[in-house]
């Protein structure tokens, strides 16, 4: 009777009819027992030696290991029917498997092991082998694991474009990042690579997008688990930043950060995760999908103290928007209105002025003109250097910003800068242009920028705003509080309110920058032409070109100014009131009562003793110099333990939010990991590279990576190659 084929995955140990298997027994079937086959059975067949009972001789044993029990190329295997297929061994099981044998008598597979110097049993012997295999694709894991890190951490994209193991042997084909920085790695040295290489051939090995989507899964996770922790041993308290924004890829990502202090009381904004909000951008859906974020991380909203958005109407909106939605759930979070987009926003409407706005439009257009343009870049550099300028950091005009109006201030800097070289260029570029079209432009721009009228609205305008150029650059910073951000605020709503009181002064000299640079172009000084029936132009009278410009620019611009910042800045005061009195600085000059605290209550671990701590405070800094002037400053030197309800005020003050900018930096990596080439990327994988990017200061514990990957795909950590498709 003959044994039907044994498949690889119904094979287990042959046992013997009769007697127990010794220790030294050195053959082990793979298939079930079968009857005896006749006496025409060949001497060199395996299954001579796996009917012997007993131990096996030394010359046997030799006969045995030494001995290639492999079929020709040219044997016919034998068909076996099952059901309505046949199904028949395949001669490269022999080739991927050393340890496989093939019987020809009974047309079935057997497994021989080397027991000449081990003699322990078979299952033991198997067990052990199994153990080594683990550690050794723990190993392997290790180094594709610090592969995938890099990658992520340098926004490096880990494939290629054809990421299959059958395009590898093709030279032609871009494999990918990943494969070439696992082949560095071996002719780098890295033996374990390289044995596993040569053990499970190439092809084999590559095939792992699976595994870098999970341990990019597992990385992400672990940097979010680390920013939560640090959370809840810290203050406890937190804010939520978001801001909306669509990437490449057409979808709409809203970008989720975190502001808390530390264990070590530092102030800190994170960015937590991205969400994808295409299907709904409503303030409905947003506030739900922020919700859900902290719930998902870990997070209690109910310790949320405060939110940070945008002006969008989805977000800041009165009723419906995401700020006042999620503080009727949680009453204690205060809704801020981002006050860098506070003060861009007084910026336009100080600019909502005719001549303001014609001049911005024609430094915009002569911009794109020349940077977009290597010939006419060219031109200008050239223009420039004849000149003799003093060489700047500059070397081309820079476009204005269409989102933050106050980062302008640097463009119309460099536009001042490059005036004189611009007008040469454009004067060479309109002689030796051919195509009448792009001739009339030139000639349009050359009127417009040698108008005494444009120069005079350049300089003025960009005089005016560089007075809250440092204003903006601090509220860049992520450590900032509410308080020093309104401290700041009343420096600039002096300094403008002085130059208001002194217009006269300041655009005297300001007229005199105008008038030196309309000179050295041979610009005459001028004024627009005025009638009584004007209604679409600034035409209050004046007598002299410089009096003209200060009634209808410079008083204007300035007015509006100050008028919309005490408009808009009004609930910032209010809120940084809360927690003013509790600096140093500020409760030696002005003594603060249980009652000026009164919205904290509810959070104090011991309100009855407030007014206790109160004095004890007040005496703590009476006579001391150089008290803290901060908010970080004060919580620093705060003994939670002596002062446990001021240390509580102090770090919910700190988590007031000043700016979204920690949201807008986040976008920026999303920028750099989304790119045209990256846009068909799942929405696990962008958060997880995304995190992994934008928190570069957090270590990863490569050997926990690996224990986590292993913990939830034991099966494939005994698989002989450990990155090939299951």
């Amino acid at each position: 009777m003959k044994r039907k084929q044994a498949t690889l995955e119904s094979i287990w140990i042959k046992k013997p009819k009769t007697n127990e298997p010794t220790e030294n027994e050195s053959v082990a079937a793979f298939s079930s027992p079968v009857p005896l086959a006749p006496s025409v059975t060949s001497t060199n067949d395996i299954s001579v030696y796996a009917r012997q009972h007993g131990k096996l001789t030394d010359e046997e044993r030799d006969t045995l290991l030494s001995t290639d029990w492999k079929p020709s190329e040219k044997h016919m295997y034998k068909k076996t029917q099952f059901g309505k297929t046949s199904r028949t061994f395949q001669s490269s099981w022999l080739q991927k498997y050393p340890g496989l044998v093939y019987s020809v008598e009974e047309d079935g597979a057997y497994c021989f092991m080397s027991v000449r110097t081990n003699n322990a049993p078979v299952n033991k012997q198997v067990d052990a082998a199994l153990q080594a295999r683990r550690k050794k694709n723990a190993v392997v894991l290790e180094s594709i694991t610090k592969t995938v890190l890099l990658c992520a951490r340098q926004n490096i994209a880990l494939r290629g474009h054809s990421d299959s193991s059958k395009y590898y042997d093709d030279e032609s084909v871009n494999c990918g990042n990943f494969q070439s920085l696992i082949e560095f790695r071996v002719e780098s040295g890295d033996s374990v690579l390289k044995e596993h290489f040569a053990t499970c051939g190439k092809n084999a090995t590559y095939r792992s997008p699976t595994i870098q989507n999970e341990l990019l899964d597992i990385m992400g996770q672990t940097v979010e688990r680390k920013v939560v922790n640090e959370i809840k041993t810290g203050g406890k308290f937190y804010c939520v930043s978001a801001d909306e924004v669509r990437d490449i890829g057409n979808v709409e990502q809203l970008a989720v950060c975190v502001r808390f202090i530390d264990e070590s009381d530092k102030i800190r904004e994170e960015f937590l995760r991205f969400v994808d909000v295409s299907p709904d951008t409503s303030g409905e859906a947003l506030s739900q999908a922020i919700l859900d974020v902290l719930t998902d991380v870990g997070l209690d909203p109910s310790m949320m103290r405060s939110q940070c958005y945008d002006g969008a109407g989805n977000m800041t909106g009165k009723t419906k928007g995401v700020g006042p939605r999620i503080q009727h759930q949680y009453p204690r979070a205060l809704p801020f209105w981002c006050t860098a987009h506070k003060l861009n926003r007084c910026v336009v409407h100080a600019s909502n002025s005719t001549l303001v706005r014609n001049m911005m439009g024609t430094v915009d257009r002569i911009a794109v003109f020349f940077n977009y343009s290597p010939r006419r870049q060219t031109c200008l550099a050239e223009c420039r250097a004849a000149m003799e300028v003093t060489e700047s950091k500059r070397q081309k005009i820079k476009s204005l910003c269409r989102t933050r109006w106050v980062e302008r201030h640097d463009a119309l800097e460099v536009f001042i800068d490059f005036l004189p070289a611009m007008v040469e260029a454009m004067s060479q570029l309109m002689e030796n242009e051919t195509k009448s079209t792009t001739s009339a432009e030139i000639s349009g721009f050359l009127m417009a920028i040698t108008g005494f009228q444009f120069i005079a609205v350049l300089v003025i305008v960009t005089r005016c705003l560089s007075y809250i150029k440092p204003f903006t650059v601090a509220l860049q910073g992520r450590s900032v509080d509410v308080v020093k951000a309104m401290s700041q605020v009343s420096v600039v709503q002096q300094a403008l309110q002085e130059v208001r009181d002194n217009i006269d002064t300041y655009h005297n000299t300001w007229f005199q920058e105008v008038s030196t640079i309309a000179d050295n172009l041979g610009v005459q000084p001028s004024q627009p032409r005025l009638c009584g029936r004007q209604t679409k132009r600034d035409n209050i009278e004046a007598a002299t070109p410089e009096l003209y410009y200060k009634r209808n620019l410079t008083i204007p611009f300035v007015d509006t100014f100050v008028n919309e910042m005490d408009t808009r800045f009004s609930d910032l005061q209010t809120k940084a009131a809360m927690g003013l009195k509790l600096i140093p600085e500020q409760m030696c000059a002005s003594p603060v009562s249980a009652s000026d605290l009164e919205w904290f209550i509810d959070d104090l671990p011991s309100p009855q003793s407030l007014p206790a701590e109160l004095h004890l405070w007040q005496a703590r800094w009476k006579g001391v110099t150089n008290p803290p002037t901060t908010l970080q400053g004060a919580v620093e030197q705060c003994d939670s333990q002596l002062y446990p309800n001021i240390y509580t005020v102090l770090s919910i003050e700190c988590v007031f939010p000043v700016t979204s900018c920690e949201c807008e930096r986040s976008i920026s990596a999303l920028g750099l990991v989304k790119t045209k080439l990256r846009t068909s990327m799942g929405q696990d994988r962008l958060s997880a590279l995304c995190l992994l990017s934008v928190h570069r200061d957090i270590d990863i514990n490569i050997c926990n990576v690996v224990r986590e990957f292993a913990r939830k795909h034991p099966r494939r950590m005994d698989l002989p190659d450990i990155l090939s498709e299951l």
